[in-house]
């Protein structure tokens, strides 16, 4: 450990964090390194898990080096299936009784987790929700808000952002059958998990401007994507209501 480092550990619970990564070169370094830094000193029990969802643009290469120069850091490698895929596959590999995952794109600040590990203490599931969203599109806010809206209304969820940074404990998923395989992935645990009875709760957490990169997740054909698997779980909902 660095010596540098001051440990003031959050949490001794073995923590596993999953690095969704699809043509992510110029951020993925960054983000891994600085999440490997954090981790340290607020979990020290820690593994990082990069699913390289089929990437084209150097991230493979970048994601391997990272897995060889750096302890607790692993790859995964699969053709490109999305990010909720990504995320899945991660779920299937973890050995952590704690789990969540990073956006490889580094708008996600890595020492932020300790905010979730602090709140994980009383609950089953910790959801971020994004503040300060800058460097967002106008169309990206607009599309964002009317997805998350639309979200609120048809599952009456307790949370205001289900598309952000998530903890879990393991066990929580384990039971879990989680279809979508797009930016729903997200969404569809939190409906999941709220509707069999666990504790969810949400912390305000920070927003940072991409490090480089295209965003990917509002495309029409992403979009679409989005409204079918809703409506699927929508109606799943309402059968079992």
């Amino acid at each position: 450990m660095n010596a540098n480092l001051e440990p003031n550990p959050v949490t001794n619970e073995f923590l596993s964090v999953i690095v969704p990564a699809y043509n992510e070169r110029d951020c993925v370094a960054s983000l891994v390194k600085a999440a490997h830094a954090a981790l340290q000193t607020i979990a020290p029990s820690f593994e990082i898990v990069i699913v390289d969802d089929g990437s084209t643009d150097g991230t493979t290469e970048i994601a391997d080096t990272l897995a060889a120069e750096l302890p607790s850091v692993r790859t995964i490698h699969q053709p490109n299936r999305g990010m909720g895929n990504a995320i899945l596959t991660g779920l299937r590999e973890v050995r952590g009784e704690l789990v969540t995952f990073m956006p490889a794109d580094g708008q996600f600040a890595p020492a932020d987790i300790a905010v979730y590990l602090r709140k994980i203490q009383d609950a089953d599931v910790v959801v971020g929700r994004r503040q300060n969203r800058r460097g967002v599109s106008l169309y990206r806010r607009v599309v964002s808000r009317i997805f998350m809206l639309a979200v609120r209304l048809m599952f009456h969820l307790p949370v205001r952002d289900v598309n952000w940074v998530h903890l879990y404990r393991r066990q929580v998923l384990a039971g879990l059958q989680i279809q979508s395989q797009g930016v729903f992935f997200l969404g569809e645990i939190v409906v999941r998990t709220h509707h069999a009875g666990f504790r969810i709760v949400d912390v305000p957490v920070g927003f940072l401007s991409r490090a480089g990169g295209q965003a990917k997740n509002c495309r029409p054909k992403v979009i679409l994507q989005t409204v079918r698997e809703m409506f699927r779980v929508w109606r799943e909902c309402r059968k079992q209501a």
